[in-house]
């Protein structure tokens, strides 16, 4: 079981890493399922390890990584009025995983958790907050407000709630 785990976390935090990279070369990833396929070459080429976990599990890891990130967003646009929507239309970011970022802000995930998930130390995640920040009080975003009352940097709470 220890070993299924194992293989299971190798996988998806390669894909993560191809879909990241890809992401940034093109600014679009491709389907989980053409990674899927790629699981039978890594146990060829790259990680024969890969074959002593069940194959179901591994390919589920990956469903999983697919719907983690689009489940999060969802929830919190249902939630908060489509904040995500709006924050990604009106607020440019370089990389996808800025967006993932502000909405691990949003959602409340404490410093070491999003340090973890968005690969940074704790204090850039203190960091990047804080430069955010300042880049929507600077702005005239149309929901300029609303971003920093989510994102938890706003005087005037009344503004959303």
């Amino acid at each position: 079981l220890a070993r299924t785990f194992g293989c299971c976390r190798w996988v998806y935090n390669r894909v993560l890493q191809m879909r990241k990279e890809e992401y940034e070369r093109d600014k679009k990833t491709r389907s989980i399922n053409s990674y899927i396929t790629q699981i039978p070459i890594w146990k060829k080429d790259e990680a024969p390890w890969l074959a002593e976990a069940d194959s179901m599990a591994l390919q589920q890891s990956l469903r999983d990584l697919d719907k983690a990130y689009k489940n999060l967003e969802k929830t919190v646009d249902y939630q908060l009025d489509d904040v995500m929507k709006k924050f990604r239309r009106e607020v440019p970011l370089p990389k996808e995983e800025d967006y993932r970022f502000v909405c691990y802000q949003i959602v409340g995930f404490p410093a070491h958790l999003i340090a973890h998930l968005c690969n940074l130390s704790v204090g850039s995640v203190y960091t990047k907050k804080s430069m955010l920040t300042d880049q929507i009080e600077a702005s005239d975003y149309p929901h300029r407000d609303t971003f920093l009352v989510v994102l938890g940097n706003s005087k005037n709470f009344t503004t959303f709630v």
